[in-house]
């Protein structure tokens, strides 16, 4: 069985300093930020106040007066605030040692310049390719009982191990196996159990036959529990997952991870927040499971299917929406919000093995599927080509209609600034017809330039 860390059993050290263990209603905060802050306005309270004392006429009253209520600012000439810092010498030195003419920096904050952004920088890493990069914050979603558990613990093994997920079935030459980066996995379970949770990694990791020393890492209901409201435990998984290596730690789920705090309020912000830093703290991917909304029927944008207040989806790097026909094997996944690059639609297909004469799980893997892109820009563009080909001569209206046809989730809008960038490009030839409308047709093939429909 694979190591599982956590729990009642965890390591203790730094416990103390993170305030994991702490169960009082009346956990403190961590302090340091608090301090950072008020060393900051110090310094630029005594700056202004400097200013002051040398006549300038452009200085911060209120936040003097905040820190010293007693100052007296009145007037153009400072000798009465000189008089009472005269009577405070240590705060008079400190003043007499500011530069007025330069506002202090605030301490902790790393500045960047351009020429930062120009140094050479290594490439992009992803745990999985093109989905999850180093650092990240990403969300897997989907209704109940649409394996999300199951094929992100699938991809969790993938990882742990180096190996590809979603390879092509036995019987199948397509092209789905995305490569993956081999990293320690930590995956924290708030959701299953401890008994559910065996069974799953145990399938997963039999069937790729992987060793026990692989290094996939799980907790499961441990206590306390964690809270991503709460900066103290944050800090403590943080410290959790550095001492164990691990680059990619998927959460399952968000809604019982969140403090109490209602999904859809405001206050959400504050929890993704302190998630994003949890990801960069450690420089992982981290992977949130969570629920779909339930939707009255009316089609909307394709982001609105995430339950929860509108700052999860703006807090996410990548956005996985997993759809299943009820007792279907087979899964889709398409990206309803992507940072990066395009993510383009993709399938698996789930295969399983029962321990004999049991209804427990002894085998699981999910395998890939080629899924037709009928959403993506590639595939809008590639729709308008191949109908000027078929119909030369359409106005940008019966163009764009022509393609809604084939592609009826895309809306007509879309569709029309796609015509315009490929008319921009030169890959459409536009041409004046009578009354000054304009038409669209693939442009003339010449000797030296091959013009094809793939984009």
């Amino acid at each position: 069985m694979i190591p599982t860390p956590g729990g009642v059993g965890a390591p203790r050290r730094s416990i103390e300093r993170r305030g994991w263990w702490v169960t009082s209603q009346h956990r403190p905060r961590q302090s340091g930020r608090c301090n950072v802050n008020d060393a900051n306005k110090r310094r630029l309270a005594v700056y202004h106040l400097a200013r002051a004392r040398a006549g300038a006429g452009n200085y911060n009253r209120d936040l003097v007066l905040e820190l010293w209520p007693d100052v007296p600012l009145n007037g153009d000439t400072p000798t009465e605030l000189v008089t009472w810092l005269n009577a405070r010498p240590d705060l008079h030195a400190e003043v007499l040692r500011v530069d007025t003419e330069t506002p202090p920096k605030a301490e902790g904050w790393q500045v960047y310049t351009l020429a930062d952004a120009y140094a050479p920088r290594p490439p992009v890493q992803y745990v999985v390719a093109g989905l999850f990069p180093l650092p990240s914050l990403s969300i897997v979603y989907g209704a109940p009982g649409c394996f999300k558990t199951m094929l992100m613990g699938d991809m969790a093994a993938a990882v742990a191990a180096g190996l590809d997920w979603l390879p092509p079935l036995p019987d199948k030459d397509e092209n789905t196996a995305r490569a993956t980066l081999k990293v320690p996995v930590l995956w924290c379970d708030f959701d299953n159990g401890p008994r559910t949770m065996h069974e799953r990694i145990e399938a997963a990791g039999r069937a790729r036959d992987l060793p026990p020393e692989t290094p996939l890492f799980y907790v499961s209901m441990p206590t306390p529990w964690f809270d991503a409201s709460d900066f103290e435990s944050v800090q403590y998984l943080a410290d959790f997952a550095h001492r164990l290596g691990a680059k990619l730690i998927v959460i399952d789920n968000l809604r019982d991870i969140a403090g109490g705090v209602e999904e859809n309020s405001a206050q959400m912000g504050d929890v993704m927040s302190n998630l994003r830093r949890l990801a960069e703290d450690t420089q992982a991917a981290l992977v949130l499971i969570h629920h779909q909304r339930k939707m009255s029927g009316t089609a909307g944008r394709a982001g609105d299917t995430l339950r929860g207040h509108s700052s999860i989806e703006a807090s996410l790097d990548l956005a996985l929406k997993i759809e299943r026909e009820e007792h279907a094997d087979t899964v889709q996944l398409s990206a309803t919000k992507s940072r990066g690059a395009d993510v383009l639609p993709f399938g698996a297909v789930f295969s399983y093995e029962w321990r004999a004469g049991t209804t427990e799980l002894a085998e699981v893997r999910f395998f890939g599927l080629q899924v037709e892109d009928l959403t993506s820009d590639q595939a809008i563009r590639r729709a308008i080509l191949e109908a000027a080909k078929t119909t030369p001569d359409l106005n940008k209206g019966d163009l764009a209609g022509a393609v809604k046809e084939w592609l009826p989730d895309v809306g007509i809008n879309r569709i029309r600034s796609a015509i315009d960038y490929l008319a921009s490009e030169g890959r459409l030839a536009m041409t004046q017809a009578d009354r000054g409308a304009k038409q669209y047709r693939l442009p003339e093939v010449r000797d030296h330039l091959d013009v094809t429909i793939i984009d």
